[in-house]
């Protein structure tokens, strides 16, 4: 009985590691074709821009703003040590983008990511605690024209406020206690699920959205899957099931079905569990939205999926080819509208 409880503890402590170590975002690195890409773009947009500016100190001070306020618009992330030691690359992200060397903006988007990991983990931790309502306490939502904060233990609070919050809004809503824990918990281990899934092209195309914004709000820079999902807009046809999922309790859930994929009557707010083709099935829990919607293409591939239903631990699989889908509820329609005129007397 003492063997099986150490070894029931053993493995607990076990997973525990893992889940802890699984929450670590990994430190991403520029690519040798995400450097010349940002040196192209700089070239172009330099140049043939309608409101052409020179890639100088100037435009690297802006280029750091605007990076700063994609990543932590509202000032929960960083503190005011992070912005010193970052604001040493405010004037020479210019000189890195001409230089093919992006290891300063993926720096800085790394420390973000780990930030964001630990406040989410603070986050979850204040979960345990018994909030004291009848105190007066105020909590400010719009921190964007606030100063970042002073230090970890000004940040700690804030989150102390943000959970509150969190809790406060599901009390009121009527939720039990033990639901609320559970609903946070689950809430924040997204979070910090997403923070792990980001790769190296989205951390690059945040870069250098900053980049084209600090020139003209209107002017994006969009990576191979941003000019994919425009291609789909603008030719209102893709390849793949045609659903429109979300994620939730770690699965990219279906949240509206249109045409090939209403075929098989697979319900809304069902779960795509794993995937699977004529040689293998692949678990798809935790997958990114983007890997789970890449699976499903191209159009001649076959992707048999297994459905759980959200009212059941159940799973069925459901086989689907993938044609090319026509968006026509995108495209642009018009419509003549004739009023007959009266007749004059």
């Amino acid at each position: 009985m003492k063997k099986q409880l150490l070894h029931l503890l053993i493995a607990a402590t076990l997973a525990l590691s893992a889940a802890a170590a699984s929450a670590v975002p990994t430190a991403l690195a520029p690519t040798l074709e995400q450097s010349q890409a940002a040196h192209l773009s700089a070239e172009v947009v330099s140049r043939f821009h309608y409101r052409a500016q020179p890639l100088d100190a100037a435009m690297s001070d802006k280029i750091f703003t605007r990076y700063l306020k994609s990543l932590d618009p509202e000032k929960f992330f960083f503190t005011q040590a992070d912005i010193d030691v970052m604001s040493k690359q405010r004037s020479t992200l210019g000189k890195a983008i001409l230089g093919e060397n992006l290891s300063a903006p993926f720096a800085i988007f790394n420390l973000y990511a780990q930030r964001v990991s630990e406040r989410f983990t603070f986050a979850r931790s204040m979960t345990k605690e018994k909030f004291d309502f009848s105190s007066r306490e105020s909590f400010m939502v719009d921190r964007e024209k606030e100063a970042w904060p002073a230090s970890v233990d000004e940040l700690h609070t804030l989150w102390r406020k943000q959970v509150k919050n969190d809790w406060l809004r599901l009390k009121l809503a009527g939720v039990a206690a033990p639901q609320i824990a559970q609903t946070l918990n689950k809430r924040y281990d997204s979070a910090l699920q997403e923070v792990t899934r980001v790769t190296p092209e989205e951390a690059f195309e945040t870069f250098m959205n900053a980049y084209t914004m600090a020139i003209d709000p209107h002017t994006n820079y969009m990576g191979p899957r941003a000019t994919q999902e425009f291609d789909i807009a603008m030719s209102l046809s893709l390849e793949g099931i045609g659903a429109t999922m979300s994620q939730k309790g770690g699965y990219n859930t279906i949240r509206e079905m249109w045409s090939p994929a209403d075929r098989p009557s697979v319900p809304a707010s069902c779960a795509s569990v794993t995937a699977s083709s004529a040689s293998a099935r692949v678990p798809m829990a935790r997958w990114s939205m983007s890997k789970d919607g890449g699976s499903m293409k191209p159009s001649a591939s076959f992707a048999g999926r297994r459905i759980r239903p959200c009212c059941s631990m159940c799973c069925r699989p459901v086989p689907c080819r993938m044609p090319a889908v026509a968006v026509s509820p995108s495209c642009a329609r018009k419509s003549i509208w004739r009023k007959p005129l009266p007749r004059r007397p």
